[in-house]
């Protein structure tokens, strides 16, 4: 260990001061030590007091222990050595054995050989306090402004596949391709949900988020309302806030408690038509429940639910619906519908902003809006940050390649979506790219492309779909990798 170089570690300095004062070449401890030194650097670095104590407790040993060859003296209590960085500078008087008479010559050689050997006593304690010093500033100058890992931290892992979760082609035929809908990490962060499956067998999946183990797998039965269609792939799922329902979207909304797998509950909307229900999502606080559908006379609509009572709140008409999502503090909800998506007050459910957006995702903040613009006649595809409510533009990020899904991480600092081949993330206030991810299973092919993205709850993972079409075997991938 280089004493010299490395910065004072309050840890270690027992060991610096020994190796400083066995520096000396050898030379023994005789001076009394610098008491007036310690107590004036006490009044300089109070904070500091405890590891001037250990240093000046080290020092004090040595002293008593350098004297003991000369006089044997009985070994100072700690209330001695302690006290001496209190007071002023003093003789130590200590107990000695009786002297023995000793001769003219041997008294004046003795007292010869103690002059060099005090003075190199004193350097030595000198050195000893200034590297004490030095080394406290230089702990609190450099420490306090960076922080060195230890030589045992690992490298960042970003980008490591934790596992890959497969869904086969069960067959060729067009009606066995298979449909994998967003992906939803529980609240907890413990379990991943998807609906998938091809269409009229859709299921929802449950299984362990970071091992892609333990999979349930929910499957409803066919419902009794005459007007749910059941020619409907398992497109959507969403958990309620505090983890105890999961709620998906499969011809009708079901409620399903993931611990036991009981179905609790169903929802449909008040029409009379055939309706498939392709879009469910839930309030921030879990007070409301909201289901989007489609009429087979080509109209759709989102209706709001009380998820206590079961009580309709609101039914909206719209276009074909997409995707529906609420903002984290509750204040809107959006309605996606082809390339175009609204976005609605709840105090009154009036439109306040109209987007040219297929694709949206909401800050955590409930301030800005992440969407997918498409490529114009001037201007190819983008990712833009909008302002809330006033759809003021903040940052915009250019893409050669066409872009599809885009997510928020859970802090707000970064954003993630996916490309033909890639995925990337960015920096969301600079518009920086921090990482590409090229490890999804099959982005590579022209037949294959990616579906959903979302984070861990602790912005940790990023759990990605890929879907592949029936001319390569169809069926999809979901791969969980890590994000910082």
């Amino acid at each position: 260990m280089n004493h010299h170089d490395d910065l004072f570690q309050p840890e270690s300095v027992n060991e610096q001061v020994e190796d400083l004062l066995h520096d000396q070449d050898g030379h023994q401890q005789e001076a009394t030590p610098g008491a007036p030194t310690i107590a004036a650097l006490r009044t300089i670095y109070a904070e500091d007091a405890a590891i001037l104590e250990r240093a000046w407790s080290r020092i004090a040993q040595a002293e008593f222990a350098a004297r003991e060859q000369f006089t044997e003296p009985a070994a100072p209590s700690m209330e001695e050595i302690s006290s001496l960085g209190e007071q002023p500078m003093q003789e130590i008087d200590t107990p000695t054995r009786e002297k023995q008479p000793h001769s003219v010559a041997a008294n004046g050689k003795q007292a010869r050989s103690r002059q060099p050997l005090r003075l190199w006593t004193l350097v030595g304690l000198a050195a000893a306090i200034l590297f004490v010093l030095a080394n406290i500033v230089a702990f609190r100058y450099f420490g306090q402004g960076q922080h060195t890992p230890a030589a045992t931290t690992r490298p960042s892992e970003i980008g490591k596949t934790l596992y890959t979760h497969t869904f086969p082609q069960k067959g060729k035929n067009s009606d066995d391709d298979i449909s994998i809908s967003m992906l939803k990490w529980s609240p907890d962060g413990k379990h991943l949900a998807v609906a998938a499956g091809p269409i009229r067998y859709g299921s929802v999946h449950v299984w362990d988020a970071l091992t892609g183990t333990h999979e349930v797998v929910l499957t409803p039965e066919p419902s009794t309302n005459q007007y749910v269609d059941r020619e409907v792939y398992a497109t959507q799922v969403a958990w309620s806030p505090d983890g105890t329902h999961l709620a998906s979207a499969i011809g009708d909304i079901q409620v399903w408690d993931p611990l036991t797998g009981k179905l609790l509950t169903r929802y449909f909307p008040e029409v009379h038509t055939t309706t498939t229900i392709s879009q469910v999502a839930w309030s921030s606080d879990g007070q409301y429940l909201a289901g989007g559908y489609n009429t087979a006379d080509s109209t759709g609509g989102v209706t709001i639910w009380n998820a206590r009572t079961g009580a309709v709140v609101k039914m909206l008409s719209t276009d074909q619906i997409d995707n529906i999502s609420w903002s984290p503090n509750g204040k809107y909800i959006t309605v996606t519908s082809g390339d175009k998506t609204v976005i609605r007050s709840t105090a009154d459910w009036q439109s306040v902003l109209t987007l040219n957006a297929p694709d949206i995702s909401w800050s955590p903040d409930s301030t800005r809006l992440a969407l997918h613009k498409y490529a114009t006649k001037t201007s190819g595809e983008a990712i833009q940050i909008i302002s809330i409510p006033t759809g003021k533009v903040l940052l915009t990020y250019r893409s050669p390649e066409h872009t599809y899904a885009l997510s928020w991480s859970p802090d707000g600092k970064r954003i993630v979506f996916a490309k033909n081949k890639a995925i990337e993330i960015w920096d969301s206030q600079t518009g920086e790219r921090l990482f590409t991810y090229d490890g999804q299973h099959g982005t590579a092919d022209r037949n294959a492309y990616p579906g959903s993205l979302c984070w861990s709850p602790d912005g940790k993972y990023i759990a990605s779909s890929v879907i592949f079409a029936s001319q390569i075997g169809g069926g999809g991938t979901i791969q969980v990798w890590q994000a910082e």
